[in-house]
């Protein structure tokens, strides 16, 4: 049971230090504006529109991974004697995305509910802006999404959102990253 109560312990304490790096990443794009620096350096509007999003996705799925191979390293040669199945390593990635994922909907309220409320009506203009500028999106279905994106940058949607799709994503994630993460004994290190 005690390696039980160590895991945990572990994986909460390295799903906060993923927060933090998560919420460090947020804080350094709403304070340097990502999106006006790729604007500034690419010409072209229509690669800045998807440009930013694919960097955004990249980077979370390096975060993921840098915190989940760190803390089932960390786990498997301070509990594991060198060694990691890949249950406790999912459960490490599981526990990590849990703790993760709370923390991350707290600050996400309090920023758009206490430290800049307008944070989220300004992203929702932004998208609607690049709805509109959009040749390749039909007039006739611009009106359902602006009207459906309108509806979803509230800051209780947002935060519904993260609760949703983070777990979901930094589960999958973790599962593949379990994989790289665990150690087997040797056949002949058992007998």
């Amino acid at each position: 049971m005690n390696k039980n109560k160590e895991l945990i312990k572990h994986a909460v304490i390295f799903g906060l230090m993923m927060a933090g790096a998560f919420i460090l990443f947020d804080l350094l794009d709403y304070t340097f504006d990502f999106k006006l620096i790729i604007k500034e350096s690419v010409e072209n509007e229509t690669v800045t529109l998807w440009l930013l999003p694919i960097i955004t996705f990249f980077t979370s799925i390096a975060i993921f991974a840098v915190f989940y191979i760190w803390a089932g390293r960390t786990y498997r040669n301070k509990f594991g004697d060198g060694y990691l199945t890949y249950g406790r390593a999912f459960m490490i990635c599981l526990i990590m995305a849990v703790a993760s994922t709370l923390v991350m909907a707290l600050y996400t309220y309090l920023f758009y509910y206490l430290f800049d409320p307008q944070r989220a009506a300004n992203s929702a203009q932004q998208a609607i802006q690049a709805i509109q500028d959009n040749a390749n999106i039909p007039d006739e279905r611009k009106e359902d999404i602006i009207k459906r994106m309108t509806e979803g940058f509230t800051p209780f949607r947002m935060v519904i959102s993260s609760l949703t799709s983070a777990p979901i994503f930094s589960i999958v994630v973790g599962s593949i990253v379990a994989l790289f993460m665990r150690k087997r004994e040797k056949i002949s290190e058992v007998f």
